[in-house]
C-alpha cells in the first residue's frame, strides 16, 4: 500500500527532475522483477471480477470499467484509484492531472486521476473550455465556471469559447478578449490573433462578411463569406458552395465552380475534383487539373490512377503513373474489383477472373481457373477450380500453392488454414487442433481448441498463454489489451 502511494507520488514527480525519475524506475523494476521475464510479450495490469471489460485510453492511462467498478491505472499497472461511481470520457488534461467526467444519476461533474471531486455531479451538461474553466448547464440555463465551482459568465449562445493554453478567449462579432480562471481580462485580442489562421493569413468572419489579413496585418479581402483551406503552396476557396484554387497571392487559379475538392480521397497530396458528375485530379504541386478530360470516376492504386468511363456494357479504363504518363487501356466487364496494388475483373465468364497489376499488366496466374481473389499485403490471394488458396506475387510467382482450405492476410503476415490446422506461408504449423483464432495487437493469435480452451499464442507458434482459459477477448480502441478469463476473474493484459 505504502509503495503503491509512492508510485504514485514519484510518477507525478518524474518529469520534473531526472533523479526523481530514475528512482521511480528503480523502484518499478525492483517492485516488478518476478515479472519482467513474460514482459517481452505482454504484462499484466490488473484482476477483475468477471468476464468483461470495458477500457478507454489516454496516453499512459487506462479507465477500466469492470461490472460497474472502476478503475484507473497506467500502463505498467499502477493502480491510481478505484470508484464504483460511474465515469464517463476524459475531457481535458494538464501535467498535473487529467480529468474524467463523473456521471451520478444522470447529473455530471469532474474529477481528477487522485479520485478527488473537482466539480460535484450537479450539472445536466459539463464540457471542458480549458482544464480550470467549463461550460455548464443545469435547469435549462448554460453558463461559465471555473475550478472553484464558481461563476465566471452567464452563457449566452452569441458568444464563443475558445481555449489558449491555461487561459480561454471569450467573443462575440465586435469584441474578443483572452480572459484567465478567474474571468479576468489578460489582453484584448486584435485581429491578427482573431479568427482562424491559414497559411499566413488570417480570416476574420462576421455575420455576413470575412476579412482577410495578411502577416502584416494589412486587409486584403474584406466581402461576403468565403473560407480557405491550405493546399500545397495554394489554396481551395470555398464561396457559395462552390470550390475552387487560389495562389499564394489569393489570385485565382481555378474559379469556385466545382461541386467538390476533396483532399481526403488519394493519399498523395493531390485532391479529387468533381464537377457535374464527372471527376478530374487537382495536382498539389502544379496547382492545376492533371486531365484535359474528365471521367466518370477515378481510383488510385498504389503507383498509378485508374480512370473510369461507363459504356453501355462494359467500363472503359485508362490507367496513368502518378505523373500522369499514359500507362494502358482496357476495356472491362462491369464485375471488377481494384485491391490497390491489383485489377480484378471477370473477362472470361462468371467467376472466371483475369488479374492485372496497379498498371494494367495482365499478371499470369499458373492456373486453369481462378474463382475468386483477394489482396494479401504486396501479394494476391486467389481461390482455383479445386475450390483451395494460394498465393501469388505481382508476377505471377508463387508463394503458397493453391492446396489450403482459406487465407487470412494481415499487415506483416499470413494465416493459412488446412482442416483444423493453422500453418505460416512458408508451410510451418503454429497451432492444430483449432476451433476458432483471431489476431490481436500486431502479431499475437487468441487460439480456441477444439476442447473449448483458450490460449495465446505469437505468429511464429510460440506460446504466450497455455490453453488453460475459458475465455480470451480483445478490448480497447487499438485492440491491444486482452481478458483471459480463468474461474470467474479475469487478467487485464498490455501485449507489447
Amino acid at each position: 500500500m505504502y509503495m503503491s502511494s509512492i508510485l504514485i507520488y514519484l510518477k507525478k514527480k518524474a518529469e520534473q527532475n531526472m533523479f526523481t525519475k530514475a528512482i521511480f524506475i528503480f523502484l518499478i523494476i525492483a517492485g516488478s522483477w518476478t515479472g519482467l521475464h513474460s514482459q517481452a510479450t505482454m504484462t499484466e495490469l490488473l484482476k477483475v471480477q468477471g468476464s468483461s471489460v470495458l477500457i478507454s485510453e489516454f496516453d499512459e492511462i487506462i479507465l477500466v470499467n469492470a461490472e460497474q467498478s472502476y478503475y484507473l491505472i497506467d500502463t505498467l499497472g499502477t493502480l491510481y484509484f478505484e470508484i464504483e461511481k460511474a465515469l464517463g470520457n476524459r475531457l481535458s488534461s494538464t501535467a498535473i492531472h487529467t480529468l474524467f467526467k463523473l456521471r451520478v444519476n444522470n447529473l455530471e461533474g469532474l474529477i481528477d486521476s487522485y479520485g478527488k471531486e473537482i466539480i460535484p455531479p450537479i450539472y445536466d451538461y459539463l464540457s471542458v473550455v480549458t482544464p480550470d474553466v467549463y461550460r455548464i448547464r443545469k435547469d435549462g440555463k448554460e453558463a461559465i465556471i471555473n475550478s472553484s465551482n464558481e461563476l465566471l459568465h452567464d452563457y449566452m449562445s452569441k458568444y464563443a469559447i475558445g481555449s489558449e493554453g491555461e487561459y480561454y478567449y471569450f467573443k462575440d462579432d465586435s469584441d474578443q478578449t483572452l480572459r484567465d480562471k478567474e474571468g479576468k481580462i489578460i489582453l484584448d485580442v486584435d485581429p491578427l490573433n482573431r479568427g482562424k489562421k491559414v497559411g499566413t493569413y488570417t480570416l476574420h468572419d462576421t455575420k455576413d462578411k470575412t476579412t482577410i489579413y495578411d502577416k502584416h496585418g494589412r486587409v486584403v479581402y474584406t466581402g461576403r463569406r468565403i473560407a480557405l483551406e491550405k493546399f500545397g503552396d495554394n489554396f481551395i476557396l470555398y464561396s457559395k458552395r462552390k470550390k475552387g484554387l487560389l495562389d499564394q497571392n489569393l489570385d485565382t487559379l481555378l474559379p469556385p465552380i466545382y461541386k467538390r475538392i476533396d483532399q481526403k480521397t488519394f493519399n498523395d497530396g493531390n485532391a479529387l475534383v468533381e464537377n457535374d458528375g464527372q471527376y478530374n485530379v487537382l495536382s498539389v504541386e502544379r496547382g492545376a487539373l492533371l486531365s484535359k478530360d474528365w471521367y466518370d470516376d477515378i481510383i488510385q492504386m498504389k503507383d498509378s490512377y485508374v480512370c473510369i468511363n461507363n459504356a453501355e456494357d462494359s467500363k472503359k479504363l485508362k490507367v496513368f503513373s502518378k505523373d500522369w504518363v499514359a500507362l494502358n487501356e482496357l476495356t472491362l466487364p462491369k464485375v471488377y474489383h481494384l485491391y490497390g496494388t491489383f485489377l480484378v475483373a471477370e473477362t472470361k465468364g462468371m467467376h472466371d477472373l483475369t488479374i492485372f497489376d496497379s498498371q494494367g499488366n495482365e499478371v499470369p496466374i499458373p492456373q486453369e481457373r481462378i474463382r475468386g481473389a483477394r489482396i494479401c499485403n504486396e501479394n494476391i490471394a486467389v481461390r482455383a477450380n479445386n475450390q483451395k488458396f494460394g498465393i501469388y506475387d505481382k508476377n505471377g510467382n508463387e508463394i503458397a500453392p493453391c492446396k489450403y482450405d482459406f487465407v487470412n492476410c494481415y499487415e506483416n503476415f499470413s494465416l493459412l488454414e488446412i482442416g483444423d490446422t493453422l500453418v505460416r506461408i512458408d508451410d510451418k504449423i503454429i497451432a492444430t487442433s483449432v476451433d476458432f483464432y483471431k489476431v490481436v495487437g500486431k502479431d499475437k493469435i487468441i487460439i480456441e481448441n477444439k476442447a473449448g480452451l483458450y490460449g495465446l499464442i505469437d505468429k511464429e507458434g510460440n506460446e504466450i498463454l497455455p490453453y488453460v482459459y475459458s475465455d480470451i477477448k480483445s478490448v480497447g480502441r487499438n485492440k491491444n489489451y486482452i481478458l483471459a478469463v480463468k474461474e470467474g476473474t479475469g487478467s487485464l493484459i498490455r501485449l507489447n
